[in-house]
């Protein structure tokens, strides 16, 4: 493989695990009921 194809590589396996992180980030926030802020995470 050639140092571009890694860097691809690498780079799509950072993307998936940062949308992994804020995917479990929102769920949790989703949990907090705080009338509030309550849909606000819909404008996102």
């Amino acid at each position: 493989m050639t140092l571009q194809q890694n860097q691809l590589l690498y780079l799509s396996h950072l993307y998936n695990e940062i949308k992994l992180k804020i995917e479990v980030l929102i769920k949790q926030v989703e949990q907090i009921d705080l009338p509030e802020y309550r849909g606000k995470l819909d404008v996102i």
